[in-house]
């Protein structure tokens, strides 16, 4: 196995919120997602229009 950067990989623009790379979001046409790490653990949220 080998590690892979998958923000890198994306073709979305991952915005870092704080500058500490522990808040990061990308927002499209129709949908948006976040993902944040909190107390050890990288956690995912995302939504779409409507």
């Amino acid at each position: 196995m080998s590690e892979i950067d998958l923000l890198k990989r994306s073709s979305f623009a991952w915005i870092d919120l704080f500058g500490a790379d522990d808040a990061l979001m990308a927002n499209g046409f129709n949908a948006w997602g976040g993902i944040f790490f909190l107390e050890g653990r990288w956690h995912a949220v995302g939504g779409a229009k409507g």
